[in-house]
Order: structure tokens, then sequence, then C-alpha cells
């Protein structure tokens, strides 16, 4: 399943409402265009907060094109949705997740330690 911003912040609060049916997930998030790749934070923090909440638990493979660094900058907001979601990743076991690609996220070796 490939989302851009808006349809992924509808998916990830309706998941808040009831449980997924879903038994597998591949989740893409990518930017709105090409020339805009970047996922913004509130984003990023919704899906956290839907992985926090055990309503992922069916995701097989997780990729998210971030944010491109080298031409926008990381705006405010980013470093705590980083982290948010690093931390729900790192706490709740998503047994079917066997692949896992956060490109220009900005992770530095203290990220990928969490």
């Amino acid at each position: 399943l490939k989302m851009t911003p808006n349809p992924a912040r509808t998916f990830f609060a309706s998941l808040m409402e009831r449980p997924s049916a879903v038994n597998q997930l591949d989740l893409e998030l990518v930017g709105e265009t090409p020339f805009n790749p970047a996922v913004p934070p509130p984003v990023v923090t919704a899906l956290a907060f839907a992985i926090a909440k055990k309503r992922l638990l069916c995701l097989r493979r997780l990729a998210t094109s971030g944010r491109a660094a080298q031409h926008e900058g990381f705006g405010p907001g980013w470093e705590e949705a980083k982290t948010s979601l690093l931390h729900a990743l790192r706490s709740v076991r998503c047994l079917k997740l066997g692949e896992l690609s956060l490109v220009r996220m900005g992770l530095g070796d203290a990220d990928v330690a969490m």
C-alpha cells in the first residue's frame, strides 16, 4: 500500500477507532509529488502512535521517503517525530516486520542504536 501524507493520516486515525482486520501490510509512505518527497512530521508521529498502540502489528514492510535534508532541511517537530517512530519500533514487537527502509530521515548512529 503506497500512501501520500493526507490519506496516511486518515488511515492511521481510523486504526485508532477500531482494530485492523488486516493480517499483512506492506506500507510505503511517500511525499505528495516526486518534487516534494517529504513525509511531514505529523504523519510520522501518527504512524508512531499507531505502532505504539499495537494497531499495526500486521506490518511486513515499512518504507518512507523521509525528508530530503539537503534541499528542505529538517523542519520543526521533525526530531520529535523521528524519535517517536524509533521508540515505537523499539518498544512494540512487530513480529511480521521483515523490511524497514527509513530513507532520508536523518538517522545518526545514536538513532540506529535505539
